[in-house]
């Protein structure tokens, strides 16, 4: 499903913005047709920990070693928008988050609202934060990592490297399961459940490529190039996290970037002047020229500023 929004809704402090949200989330529950939870990752700080409600949490299960006690992600039920002060928190909550996600402390920082869901009306939820606690862990080469796909820089990126089989394996018990971007939309995975009972430990779990784990290894760099591109007023495309991340991969396999500044500054130059900036004779030869060797961007930003002045400068990260 394609992100919508309303025209010139943009900024997160118009209340035209919250209620065209709300008005689409109201519109996901109503199709799916069961019961909304919100996603909730407090392991920086709960923000619904001193809202008084009657409505029940079901914690992941997850390792504790890695997830000390109140710092794993909940699922919490939600009422109707309007009605919940929960649920029109929830949405408050998640556009000041992603209002704000060109701020350098956000760039490394999870975010507390990370989605809404809708589980059918006879599933047990408890059930299902235990099925949603298996997707998040995964073997890669040899280790055991915690996927945090309830974070939505994390959903942004797997929105574009996963097939329709493997969003169905992260998100096998969810009737419905949105998430706000960067750009203030909303993206809404839906999909019908499979044969196998999503919710037996026998279900089949997530299983990544190589390609798209090194492209997920990538994720922070990909929030330092997106924030420096909020900075300097560029506009999102459709699959953004998933372009930064191929970029980055073109800076290291195909121009031999060692150095990460160097790889960031490259993703940067991408957003602001195009893919294929380095297409240019000029900047084609000084890349080709300096492979391999520290600080090669420094000297293809002088050239494109030099050159592109009406483009602004390169923020760099």
């Amino acid at each position: 499903m394609h992100p919508a929004k309303g025209p010139g809704l943009s900024d997160p402090n118009d209340h035209r913005l919250f209620e065209h949200l709300r008005r689409q989330l109201i519109e996901m529950r109503e199709r799916a047709g069961g019961a909304l939870y919100l996603l909730v990752d407090p392991s920086l700080q709960d923000p619904f920990s001193g809202v008084e409600s009657g409505n029940p949490r079901f914690t992941l299960p997850l390792p504790a070693a890695r997830f000390p006690q109140g710092t794993a992600p909940y699922l919490l039920r939600a009422g109707a928008f309007g009605r919940d002060p929960v649920a029109d928190l929830s949405l408050q909550l998640a556009i000041e988050q992603a209002g704000h996600s060109a701020d350098s402390s956000s760039s490394t920082s999870a975010r507390s609202m990370g989605a809404w869901i809708v589980l059918a009306d006879d599933q047990n939820p408890m059930q299902v934060a235990s099925a949603l606690a298996r997707s998040s862990q995964l073997v890669i080469q040899g280790e055991r990592r915690t996927l945090r796909f309830w974070d939505p820089r994390v959903m942004d990126l797997l929105n574009g490297i996963l097939d329709t089989d493997q969003h169905r394996q992260l998100l096998a018990p969810i009737l419905s399961y949105a998430w706000m971007r960067r750009d203030l939309l909303i993206r809404v995975q839906a999909h019908e459940p499979g044969q196998q009972d999503p919710l037996s430990p026998l279900a089949a779990q997530l299983q990544l490529s190589t390609e798209q784990v090194r492209l997920i290894q990538l994720l922070p760099d990909v929030n330092l190039v997106l924030g420096s591109l909020e900075k300097a007023g560029c506009v999102h495309s459709e699959d953004y996290a998933l372009d930064v991340a191929r970029n980055l991969r073109a800076a290291e396999d195909r121009w031999q970037m060692q150095e990460k500044d160097d790889r960031v500054a490259f993703a940067i130059c991408c957003g602001i002047y195009g893919d294929d900036f380095w297409a240019d004779p000029e900047i084609g030869s000084t890349l080709s020229g300096m492979q391999g060797r520290q600080g090669c961007m420094a000297v293809v930003i002088n050239q494109l500023t030099a050159t592109n002045p009406r483009q602004g400068t390169v923020h760099r990260a």
